[in-house]
């Protein structure tokens, strides 16, 4: 209701200084001379709690009771998303063999010669990942060559647990000795699935079966010969994983979410029956997951220094663990949970009592939670998403709640000129559960104060409908107020360059908890009148 008190009567003093161009110009009246007295209305609206907490941000009120229209704000924090690298990396991979002309057994004269080995890979992770099987939507394989074999030779490469089409991989170059002795061979291993456990008994390991067929060229063997091979499986990326991806860990940043209503709060207190914090989680990750909460606490700037409220949750300060999250049974499921942090598990309406700015956040996850060994998958498109919400029913009650805002300003001095008094009558029709008072402090250009509208600030602009024993306006309440404005308060002015708009709201007998409630059905009426005694004349636009 900040906004809308600071509009009422800003805007009659914007309305003759011009401050509000667009709205109130002056120069937009037709050429005319004013009697010395005149009487006219400058405002007449009625006001739902939506136009009232505009100023807050309307997307965040949602009725939560479609029966009732009970209505609560709701306030969203960022959404945080693991991907699926911030799980399982595949690194680059390299190996290397090498082989003397003694080793491989060849001799002079040989004609033609073949030679096969096998090379048993290590397929190397982060963090203890176990992988079964991986589809690769991209990989290379770059093999470089030395050989000082004075013969032709052909080089074939298969690993038979790399399968695309169910046909294994295997391809064969032919390395001519005259462009030697280095050669470079890049082999596409794109689109293959590999099988790394061996047959069952293992995992993260595939071997490579290399065979050589040497052609006599009539140079002989002198035995000093070699054959060096060395490989680099890079540019991976995959599509899928399966496998034990043991207990990885990932944390959010910290995370703020600013409660709006509370944004220019100066103190007081605010208390809400049922707050609620809720997190809604969704897992496409093939494994479970545990969720904690490294930090959850609330921080207010009302006081000084700020003060930092934790909250507690089912006995425990942070850190502590919130909720353990199914696994998806297949790739492309997503197992989505809700956890609902309220007074029954928590003290969260401690958490928002002191009118708190931001509500802060640190949300940590584990994977496989219980330990293993375990059965996992992951995609490309798999996620871990987690999004919070804070929601603030409006049922409960405020005492001493101050708010403050700052507004350019500028009284003219031909306003000053012809006008002898000015009388502002307020009259607001008020079908909320809510006391309101106001005071208006006007600045020069060094912050220092030169007059201020209302003599008796204790005084309710706007007074409470009256309220049931259930908390509910039963009836709306009329109050008119009266705001005068001499010859020698507006001189005043003319030096003015600010105003300080305060106010101070409570509910009915909050101050002794009394409860109230707010539903989308309460409406508060304004009619703003002007009472001008002078003689005023108005230019028209050219």
């Amino acid at each position: 209701m900040k906004k809308t008190i600071t509009f009422i009567l800003a805007a009659s003093f914007f309305f003759f200084a011009g401050c509000k161009k667009e709205y109130f110009q002056l120069d937009k009246f037709a050429k005319t001379k004013w009697n010395p007295a005149l009487a006219f209305p400058i405002i007449n609206s009625t006001l739902t709690p939506y136009n009232i907490l505009t100023d807050f941000d309307t997307t965040n009120l949602f009725i939560i009771d479609p029966n009732t229209g009970l209505l609560a704000l709701v306030y969203t924090g960022e959404l945080f998303s693991f991907k699926p690298d911030q799980i399982v990396t595949v690194p680059d991979q390299t190996f290397s063999a090498n082989y003397t002309a003694p080793g491989i057994g060849i001799n002079s004269g040989f004609g033609t010669y073949t030679y096969n080995t096998t090379i048993t890979h290590n397929f190397n992770t982060t963090s203890g990942v176990q992988i079964d099987s991986v589809f690769f939507k991209t990989a290379n394989l770059d093999i470089s060559v030395y050989s000082d074999f004075q013969h032709d030779i052909d080089v074939t490469i298969s690993i038979p647990s790399a399968k695309k089409n169910g046909v294994s991989f295997s391809q064969t170059v032919t390395l001519q000795y005259l462009s030697g002795p280095n050669f470079s061979i890049p082999l596409d291993l794109s689109g293959y699935t590999f099988d790394m456990t061996q047959g069952g008994i293992t995992s993260n390991q595939f071997d490579i079966d290399v065979q050589l067929t040497f052609y006599d060229s009539g140079n002989g063997i002198s035995g000093s010969e070699q054959f060096d091979l060395n490989g680099s499986l890079n540019t991976l990326s995959f599509g899928w994983v399966y496998g034990d991806f043991g207990q990885q860990t990932v944390s959010t940043d910290r995370d703020s979410i600013l409660i709006k209503i509370f944004k220019d709060a100066l103190g007081g207190t605010v208390y809400f029956v049922d707050p609620k914090i809720k997190m809604y989680i969704d897992n496409s990750f093939g494994f479970p997951v545990r969720i904690s909460a490294q930090t959850l606490e609330s921080q207010t700037f009302a006081v000084n220094p700020p003060t930092t409220t934790p909250i507690i949750y089912n006995g425990n300060s942070a850190p502590f663990d919130l909720v353990d999250i199914n696994a998806p049974t297949s790739p492309g499921q997503v197992v989505t949970t809700t956890l609902i942090i309220d007074t029954t598990n928590s003290n969260v309406d401690i958490l928002m009592e002191p009118t708190p700015k931001y509500v802060y956040h640190q949300i940590q996850a584990i994977s496989n939670p219980a330990g293993g060994p375990s059965q996992n998958f992951i995609t490309d498109q798999s996620e871990l998403k987690i999004r919070t919400e804070v929601e603030l029913p409006l049922v409960g009650y405020a005492s001493d709640w101050k708010l403050i805002d700052t507004l350019d300003f500028n009284f003219g001095q031909d306003v000053v000129n012809n006008v002898e008094s000015l009388l502002l009558r307020l009259i607001a029709n008020n079908g909320f559960p809510v006391n309101a008072k106001l005071q208006m402090y006007f600045l020069d250009s060094l912050n220092n104060p030169i007059d201020s509208l209302v003599q008796d600030r204790s005084q309710n602009v706007i007074s409470s409908g009256i309220v049931g024993n259930d908390g509910i306006v039963t009836q709306p309440v009329e109050t008119i107020t009266d705001y005068t404005l001499d010859k020698a308060r507006a001189q005043n002015l003319v030096n003015a360059d600010k105003v300080v708009v305060w106010g101070e709201a409570e509910t009915p007998g909050g101050s002794s908890g009394e409860i109230v409630k707010i539903y989308d059905t309460y409406q508060l009426t304004l009619r703003l009148s002007a009472n001008i005694v002078g003689n005023i004349t108005l230019q028209q636009n050219q």
